[in-house]
């Protein structure tokens, strides 16, 4: 009898314990870990007058075993994204200095853009799937693209535009579990001349001289300045501009300015030699929709000794500054 009362408050003392434990970890069962890896910058590359530049970047999104509200402890990992920029408002913004280019932001829960949606400042997509419960390896679940549209670029200075997105991918388990964490967008904006809506030019009688014009459209960033070399098919070797029919040739001369019509008041150029100075548009188009610039061409009438008819192929050739 004596040896039944002593038993009696072991067994209590070991209930109570585990009563104890059980209280102290049953809260930590609901709760998951975030991570994400395998981010690199989003690097669009270089815009060399393309119309379209895009860019992307696979991720990895892990969360542990946590319980999702309402699906027992099953293992079901879906997730939310919300992501702001740090242009106002949140607007997705890569700058150089002052200068600021938009850019369209997606993602997709998988590896690769078939499939992303788009992503617009401080708005959360919802239902997102696919995260993995293991620790991120190199099978990613995760893609964030970006795309810059022409029409955003070609009034900009060239070099290097980047900027930093800052994005919190939450639990779907009510639980308010987030992880904060940012990527980095970079694009390069290179030299970029257009020259459009070269006409041929015929001389005709002018006093003194035979001479002709043309008036055309150079695009340059952002209005930058630039070079121009021009040469002569005929007369390279020589250095000097030549119009020829046949084996007669009359030398003549070339000028340039960046503005219309200039005519003699332009720059007197030397045959292939860059001269500089001159600014260029910053509309960037298929065709000529703003004259910018002009060629004027002309030769003393007194050098045309035989009648014929002269001609010559001008190169010109647009360098940025």
């Amino acid at each position: 009898m004596k040896d039944s009362l002593e038993t009696k408050p072991r067994l209590l003392n070991h209930f109570i314990i585990l009563l104890v434990s059980f209280i102290l970890f049953w809260p930590t069962l609901g709760h998951g870990v975030i991570e994400v890896g395998n981010i690199d910058n989003i690097n669009a590359g270089s815009w060399t007058g393309q119309s379209l530049v895009i860019g992307d970047d696979n991720i990895c999104v892990r969360f542990d075993r946590g319980c999702d509200r309402g699906r027992g402890c099953r293992a079901r990992r879906n997730y939310s994204l919300v992501a702001m920029g740090v242009g106002v408002g949140g607007s997705f913004v890569v700058s150089k200095g002052a200068e600021e280019i938009p850019f369209r932001l997606y993602y997709n829960d998988g590896a690769g853009v078939a499939g992303r949606v788009e992503i617009l400042p401080g708005q959360a997509i919802m239902s997102l799937q696919n995260a993995q419960a293991g620790q991120c390896g190199p099978a990613d679940n995760g893609n964030f693209s970006v795309e810059f549209d022409v029409v955003d670029l070609y009034h900009l200075s060239a070099g290097d535009y980047a900027a930093t997105v800052e994005f919190v991918l939450g639990r779907n388990n009510g639980r308010g579990e987030t992880l904060t964490s940012e990527i980095d967008v970079l694009i390069n904006i290179a030299d970029v001349v257009q020259l459009t809506g070269l006409d041929d030019v015929g001389l005709t009688p002018a006093g003194a001289y035979l001479q002709g014009g043309d008036d055309f459209c150079v695009y340059r960033n952002g209005s930058a300045g630039y070079r121009v070399a021009v040469s002569s098919g005929n007369g390279g070797a020589q250095g000097a501009f030549i119009l020829r029919a046949g084996t007669e040739q009359v030398s003549y001369e070339v000028f340039y300015d960046h503005v219309v019509a200039a005519g003699s008041n332009g720059v007197l150029l030397a045959e292939g030699v860059p001269s500089g100075g001159f600014t260029g548009s910053g509309v960037y188009s298929a065709g000529c929709m703003t004259e910018n610039a002009s060629i004027y061409i002309r030769a003393r009438a007194d050098l045309f000794q035989r009648f014929g008819s002269y001609s010559d192929t001008l190169t010109i050739e647009i360098i940025p500054e």
